[in-house]
């Protein structure tokens, strides 16, 4: 389960998960976003806080696709043509 996912299900805010995390609301809300990847630390405070259901590897998964993506557009810019397998 992603993060914005358990909020929902579980009708948390960002405010009272962001003071139960030790962030501020802005980093919380960029890490639901996928702006920023938490530290390891963070996600391992995040799966605890949320019993597991946001697991430290859904932060991996996040993570994979922002570079696939940097490294998507960076080609793009050589002027290369991607393949995504569809």
């Amino acid at each position: 389960m992603q993060l914005f996912e358990y909020m929902i299900t579980k009708e948390v805010s960002q405010a009272s998960l962001a003071e139960r995390i030790g962030v501020s609301q802005p980093t919380l809300s960029r890490y639901i976003s996928g702006d920023v990847v938490p530290s390891v630390v963070t996600a391992l405070k995040i799966q605890k806080i949320t019993n597991n259901d946001v697991p430290v590897e859904a932060w991996l998964t996040i993570k994979d696709d922002i570079q696939d993506a940097i490294r998507s557009f960076q080609a793009a810019q050589r002027g290369e043509v991607i393949f995504d397998g569809e």
